[in-house]
């Protein structure tokens, strides 16, 4: 049953958030209003405590609650299509997270298209988790996660970390990612017209501009390609109304195909990356604790527990 304060979320995502994103602004425009939207919308925790610092050369930030319990460190890869996006707008959400599971969260403010097509952020994030791993963290104690365009970072990550033989991370999760960039999954004509957020002209509109001419089918563009073997145990969090859940239904085949741990969880009748309501929706809220308690693991269960 979804609660009020989520249909209300969910109508607003229909009738504000997705005319808007459908809009072909410029991209300094398109920017200051996620931003707009993240101050007048989402709820930041007033304990909330946010330090800037560079890791690899990338500019991001430790974004932490005042007495948080800090066992590990949780790399977080945000949204946005690749070409919006910011810690503003993401703040709130890597806070109510890190803290929940137990991680000092950090922010990786990667260069965004179309002034830094990729590989550019995909490369920031690989300098971010190298300068983790020579700063000394233990790999088994640091935990990904991304939410769509972040998701499909937190992916092409591992496969670069198994690629480059570097250790893996402890965890992984996925919020609503996107890993198809051909657009060919069947949700992508499906749910079309029921995804509440998501416009499918906006997405193949970033995804352009995050390529700047590459082939979206080029092998190297796909995080399933390659190396999903050897992968960390991961969740991955889609809603059954979203453009993009086959792209989470292909990546949980992908690693389960690949002997890998995977906990699917598919939720219903809420709009993607649902969990930046979290502090205002029941169901966000929900989502946030589901990934904690899936993260926590890194450090309050043997690494070998593959579950």
């Amino acid at each position: 049953m979804i609660s009020r304060r989520q249909r209300f979320a969910t109508l607003f995502a229909r009738l504000v958030q997705k005319p808007a994103l459908a809009t072909p602004w410029p991209q300094p425009v398109a920017r200051r209003i996620f931003d707009l939207n993240a101050l007048l919308v989402f709820c930041r925790p007033r304990d909330m405590q946010v330090t800037p610092e560079r890791l690899g050369g990338v500019p991001g930030a430790w974004v932490t609650r005042a007495g948080q319990a800090e066992h590990g460190v949780l790399l977080y890869l945000h949204g946005g299509g690749f070409v919006i996006g910011s810690l503003s707008g993401y703040r709130h959400l890597v806070a109510r997270l890190g803290a929940a599971a137990g991680l000092r969260a950090y922010f990786v403010d990667y260069r965004l298209a179309p002034e830094h097509p990729c590989p550019a952020a995909p490369d920031d994030a690989l300098a971010a988790y190298r300068a983790l791993l020579e700063a000394g963290h233990d790999p088994a104690r640091i935990a990904l996660a991304g939410d769509s365009a972040g998701g499909w970072l937190v992916a092409r990550l591992l496969r670069d970390i198994a690629r480059l033989e570097l250790p893996m991370p402890g965890r992984a999760a996925f919020l609503s990612p996107i890993t198809d960039l051909t657009f060919s999954n069947p949700s992508m004509t499906e749910n079309r017209s029921r995804d509440p957020l998501l416009p499918v002209s906006w997405a193949k509109r970033s995804v352009a501009a995050f390529l700047a001419g590459q082939d979206a089918s080029a092998v190297g563009l796909s995080p399933l390609s390659g190396a999903v073997a050897g992968w960390p145990p991961c969740m991955i969090q889609v809603s059954d109304i979203e453009i993009l859940r086959d792209d989470s239904l292909q990546l949980a085949d992908a690693i389960g195909q690949a002997g890998g741990s995977v906990d699917l969880r598919l939720w219903r009748d809420v709009p993607h990356v649902w969990q930046l309501m979290a502090g205002r929706t029941p169901e966000a809220d929900a989502a946030i604790e589901e990934l904690a308690v899936f993260l926590q693991k890194i450090w309050s269960a043997p690494i070998t527990d593959p579950a």
